[in-house]
This record gives C-alpha cells, sequence and structure tokens, in this order.
C-alpha cells in the first residue's frame, strides 16, 4: 500500500518542485518603510538635482555681488597697495564662505519631504511610488518640481520687479523733495 501511495503522490510532488521556482519568483518584496518611499520619490521628482542647481545659482549670484561692488569702487580697487589688496581678497573669501552657507542640504530635502507628504498615507505613498516608476510618472514627478520652481522663479522676479519699480520711483520722490543726498 505504501508504495502505491507513493506512486500516486510522486507526480504531485515532480509538479510541486517543479513549480517551486516560479512560486519563488511571485513572492512580493517586503513592503517598504515611509521612508523608502519618501526617499525613493524624492529621487523620481529630482530634489537632490533642484538642490544643486539652486546651490549652483547662489553661486553665481554671490561672484555677480562680487564683481558689483568692487565696480562700485572703480579705478581705487585697481590702484591698492598689497596689503589692501590682500585685505579685500580676504573680505570677497569671508563673503563667498557666508554666501555659500544660503541653506543646509538635509534641512532643504527634508523641508520637500514634510511638503510633499503631508496628509498621505503610507497607502498613498505606495500608489504614487508605483505610478512614479512608469515613464508618465517619472515625467509627471519630475515636471512637477520643475513646475513649482518654475512658478517660484517667475513670482519672485515680478515681486523684485515691482519694489525695485516702487524703490527707484520712492528714490527720485525723495531726491526731488529733500534734493540730492551728500
Amino acid at each position: 500500500m505504501t508504495q502505491s501511495l507513493l506512486r500516486a503522490c510522486l507526480p504531485m510532488l515532480c509538479l510541486c518542485l517543479a513549480t517551486l521556482p516560479a512560486c519563488e519568483s511571485m513572492r512580493e518584496a517586503p513592503p517598504m518603510s515611509r521612508e523608502e518611499y519618501v526617499q525613493d520619490l524624492m529621487q523620481s521628482a529630482g530634489v537632490s538635482t533642484a538642490i544643486s542647481r539652486a546651490q549652483s545659482e547662489s553661486l553665481a549670484d554671490g561672484h555677480s555681488n562680487i564683481e558689483r561692488v568692487r565696480s562700485e569702487f572703480g579705478e581705487r580697487m585697481n590702484n591698492l597697495p598689497a596689503e589692501q589688496r590682500e585685505r579685500v581678497e580676504a573680505a570677497t573669501d569671508r563673503y563667498v564662505m557666508a554666501s555659500r552657507k544660503s541653506f543646509d542640504v538635509a534641512a532643504a530635502a527634508s523641508a520637500w519631504a514634510r511638503t510633499f507628504t503631508a496628509d498621505l498615507s503610507d497607502a498613498d505613498l505606495k500608489k504614487i511610488d508605483e505610478f512614479a516608476h512608469t515613464p508618465a510618472g517619472g515625467r509627471a514627478m519630475a515636471n512637477g518640481l520643475n513646475a513649482a520652481l518654475s512658478l517660484q522663479e517667475y513670482l519672485q522676479q515680478r515681486r523684485s520687479q515691482a519694489a525695485d519699480k516702487a524703490l527707484q520711483q520712492y528714490e527720485n520722490e525723495l531726491r526731488a523733495i529733500v534734493g540730492a543726498p551728500h
């Protein structure tokens, strides 16, 4: 009886052993943590690229400011004695170092993550992450961040233009009322 039972079960046992690798491949990976989803979405959105771009722009702004300030001194800057040139260079170095410290990279990434994940459940993050790994989702994540940055840049430019124009008008009015400053 044992042999007949073994013969009857052998094909079923072979079938089970043959399908075992397929069953293994169907096993889902362990679920990601909320932090892992956020990190993955941060990468999909291009947050580190945006932070690097902001750092580069900050450095470029710093160099423009140096040139603007130096040009206000005109020829006097070209004819400084060696000791004063060294002091100017030291002041320039201090300015460059201070202007580079405009923001903390980890704090910037954390600010994005807090804003992005506000009011999202873990299940929401999982669905968004799955979408972000599709071609359209990846583009949507990157474009969403770029669109927000473009809007912010536009608003800052407009605000700056309006403020500059208003300041110029104010200065002109004060000159007309009080006279040119000494």
